[in-house]
């Protein structure tokens, strides 16, 4: 018995082992997956980013501070605190808690209005660049174990200033979602000698039908179960398990194919918020950590939890990723 295209499914990504729900029966059509709002831009006056080496404390600037165009500083707000001691977890009862010890940065680029997609290719490289060089600075501090790297872009994403901006956060602990892609890669990788993403990223050339766009160093792809609809992961063709290993030549290919994908975002969805963030492998030595493949997700904001989500942590995607391959295929 063969199901229909409109039937619900269950997929379980490879990698991290999460379950989503495909369910395209409760999709709008996909050309009406359109950002309800206008993007709202904010006066350069009073924005907080405008003179920044100067109102921050700086932790590295990109061609110097008198005609900068990238700034790395110091979140005046940070998530974490700063401290020259490791954080020790201690238990509370049946509970564990620590410290909130890490570092919090910001990466600002010095154009009020321009976000990454509108970057020049040296400036987006620059960014990547800002990225890797605090990645590397942060990987110093023995009391770290993982940077997370992303960017929120227009309000549904959770960014509270106008003005582009990146943050970079060192965290004492793993996460648990990458310590269960760790895991699994190092497992494949033990057992058969392969990368995991690499063979995955195979098939998908082999099929094409999850293929956005792809260069000689970058690819782009729906994953096979997003939990959101139109998400995109980004993976440079050679394998590197860390982001802070790549070369400035890698490197500049995976910028220009996220540029590349988030034109296609704004055109097919009609400029929708999102993230970006930057999947690596931990600093701290982990069994098997060779074999994880560092790579880009991007989540458009075109969808709102609701109760079985936040109650069972199972994702419902509406737009299967083949349907949204194939329109960011033909958008550009």
């Amino acid at each position: 018995m063969h199901a229909s295209p409109n039937s619900s499914e269950l997929r379980r990504d490879p990698v991290s082992g999460d379950w989503v729900l495909i369910a395209p029966r409760r999709n709008r059509r996909p050309h009406q997956f359109h950002a309800s709002h206008r993007r709202v831009r904010t006066p350069v006056t009073g924005c907080p980013f405008e003179r920044v080496p100067e109102t921050h404390e700086v932790v590295a600037v990109y061609d110097g501070l008198d005609d900068w165009e990238v700034a790395v500083v110091k979140n005046k707000f940070p998530a974490l605190t700063e401290c020259d001691t490791c954080p020790s977890p201690r238990s509370v009862g049946f509970s564990e808690r620590m410290a909130g010890t890490g570092h919090h940065y910001l990466i600002v680029t010095r154009d009020h209005n321009r976000g990454f997609a509108d970057l020049s290719g040296r400036e987006a490289l620059g960014v990547f660049k800002a990225f890797q060089d605090s990645c590397r600075l942060l990987a110093k501090d023995p009391c770290m174990a993982y940077v997370s790297m992303f960017h929120n872009w227009g309000p549904d994403s959770g960014a509270t200033v106008y003005h582009p901006h990146y943050q970079v956060i060192a965290l004492p602990v793993v996460p648990l979602h990458v310590e269960h892609s760790v895991g699994r890669s190092a497992q494949y990788g033990r057992r058969s000698g392969r990368c995991i993403h690499c063979e995955l990223l195979k098939r998908e050339r082999a099929s094409g039908k999850r293929v956005i766009a792809r260069s000689a160093g970058a690819i782009a792809i729906a994953p096979f179960a997003p939990r959101k609809p139109f998400e995109v992961r980004i993976f440079p063709m050679h394998h590197v398990a860390s982001f802070s290993e790549m070369t400035d030549r890698d490197l500049a290919s995976v910028a220009a194919m996220l540029q590349n994908v988030l034109h296609r975002l704004r055109h097919a969805l009609r400029d929708p918020d999102f993230n970006f963030f930057i999947h690596t492998a931990p600093l701290v030595a982990r069994p098997g950590r060779r074999w994880y493949h560092w790579h880009v997700e991007i989540v458009p904001h075109l969808a709102i939890p609701a109760g079985f989500e936040l109650a069972t942590h199972f994702d419902i995607n509406p737009v299967p990723p083949e349907t949204a391959a194939r329109l960011l295929r033909g958008s550009r």
